[in-house]
């Protein structure tokens, strides 16, 4: 599932609020996993610094909210403005993560919690498009924390 040429990874991350807020919720979850998406985000070959994103205004979001500092955030994911107005969070990161998988590595992990996952599945910028299968995948939850585990195992190891 991910290949490790040199700090090359096959999959790229999108990291949606509800995610960033799931983590920070708990201390050692998050100490944990902001390091893990740093390694990554910082070490990763092909997108070094733009490996993890998240839409900006999500990220606004969650440090207005004052739930995290938004330096610790950015030492782990790249803010990108390419929110959709009209439609809202899950078609903008649908439409991301689309953009994002035309180039290489031509995978995207969407991560987000638990409860959101279904959202994303039933978006129609997502259930539209059979060619989505294998290539945009949305993990919520403990499955969102050990895609993050396997891709940082892979690049450490």
């Amino acid at each position: 599932m991910i290949l490790n040429k040199g700090g090359i990874l096959v999959e790229r991350i999108i990291i949606d609020e509800h995610f960033l807020e799931f983590i920070i919720g708990d201390k050692d979850i998050m100490k944990n996993y902001i390091s893990k998406l740093s390694d990554i985000h910082m070490n990763c070959s092909l997108y070094p610094w733009e490996h993890n994103v998240i839409l900006d205004k999500s990220f606004v979001k969650v440090v207005r909210g004052k739930k995290c500092k938004g330096e610790l955030i950015l030492g782990a994911m790249h803010p990108v403005n390419e929110w959709d107005e009209e439609e809202g969070l899950h078609s903008s990161v649908i439409k991301h993560s689309i953009a994002l998988a035309d180039k290489k590595p031509y995978k995207v992990y969407i991560l987000t919690n638990e409860t959101e996952v279904e959202n994303y599945k039933e978006n129609k910028h997502y259930k539209g498009y059979v060619e989505f299968e294998g290539v945009i995948l949305v993990k919520g939850g403990a499955e969102a924390l050990a895609v993050i585990d396997e891709l940082h195992s892979k690049l450490t190891n």
